[in-house]
């Protein structure tokens, strides 16, 4: 009896650590994630990032048309085509939000494009219609799911917005920032603690971490740019000298790739110029105004979470590089304490 219940505490110590091996693997953080290019239905991630091995993370009815990681890599987001569409020809999709085993958090109906919080608390969704018999869609609002409480709200004055992006300004805290159609230049925003939305001066939604830049994608104007946040009107440059060779880089219509923010300072902004063959990668940096171009090419396959880039090397290998950003969660709190001090002061 004596050596039968020792066998038992063994077996379940020996279960107990595998379980929390499991739960520890299948918690990692997701470096990248895409479509299976053999399966569409099958929704790929990388967690690992010395190995960078692929594994399925979920297999869906419809076949995935977007994807990407929330900013810590604790979700994915994907959208997937509706099945029931393909008699009709007229495609709709559902976002799924996905979390690190696999599991279903949250879904949105009509979605045609969603982002994450930097806090990875919040995902908000522009929803609309597609047009019959052309392109684009028609809009019908934007959907703002809490991925902790599970409720979610529609924001009545963002109705007919095309494209979402998040920041944390030092005066108004979390803020979604909208872009309505190109007859409508203004830009909104929506301040998520006072659940107030209004227009504002920007020409441009997708900002730098500590909201001093934003740059401007053809889809919002007619050429892209970049612009520095001021008092009184936004300074805006289109135009940028290389560090090597001091040529000129326009920022066409063409140059459709502006991958995100980068550097120590998070006022460095990656990008691509020309066509998928021919590509450069470069980092522009707006403290300096001067751009460089990059040695390396970038692996674009793969969405990658923030701060995370995957570099092709030889014979389809890739090797992942991590940016020196600035401590994010850090400045979130001392804003959140500046702000704490600032109301106790008020009173």
């Amino acid at each position: 009896m004596r050596t039968q219940a020792k066998t038992m505490i063994i077996c379940a110590i020996l279960s107990s650590a595998a379980s929390a091996a499991g739960a520890s693997v299948a918690e990692a953080q997701i470096v990248g994630c895409r479509a299976d290019e053999q399966d569409r239905h099958r929704l790929l991630v990388i967690r690992d990032p010395k190995s960078l091995k692929s594994e399925v993370l979920k297999s869906f009815d419809g076949k995935i048309v977007e994807s990407e990681p929330s900013p810590k890599g604790k979700f994915v987001g994907a959208m997937v085509a509706n099945s029931s569409d393909a008699s009709s020809g007229l495609w709709t999709f559902t976002l799924h939000v996905i979390d690190g085993r696999g599991r279903t958090v949250a879904r949105v109906k009509d979605a045609q494009s969603f982002k994450f919080s930097p806090d990875e608390r919040y995902v908000a969704v522009t929803t609309g219609q597609p047009f019959e018999g052309a392109s684009g869609f028609r809009p019908d609002g934007v959907r703002i799911t809490d991925l902790r409480t599970k409720k979610s709200w529609t924001v009545p004055e963002l109705k007919d917005a095309i494209e979402v992006d998040w920041t944390d300004l030092p005066d108004d805290g979390l803020t979604l920032v909208a872009k309505k159609p190109l007859g409508d230049t203004k830009v909104w925003k929506y301040q998520l603690a006072k659940r107030r939305a209004q227009r504002t001066k920007w020409k441009g939604i997708h900002f730098s971490p500590d909201g001093k830049y934003y740059y401007m994608t053809p889809r919002e104007v007619i050429d892209a740019g970049l612009c520095k946040v001021g008092d009184k009107e936004d300074s805006c440059v289109r135009t940028f000298t290389d560090k090597n060779e001091e040529v000129k880089l326009r920022l066409r219509r063409r140059f459709r790739r502006l991958l995100g923010w980068t550097g120590k300072s998070g006022h460095e902004l990656l990008a691509t110029d020309g066509k998928a063959d021919d590509e450069e990668s470069m980092e522009i940096d707006l403290d300096t105004g001067r751009m460089r171009i990059l040695k390396e090419k970038l692996n674009r396959k793969w969405k990658t979470r923030r701060g995370i880039r995957l570099l092709e090397k030889k014979r389809g290998e890739l090797r992942m590089r991590r940016e020196e950003l600035f401590d994010e969660i850090e400045m979130l709190k001392k804003r959140r304490d500046e702000r704490r001090r600032r109301r106790r002061n008020n009173y």
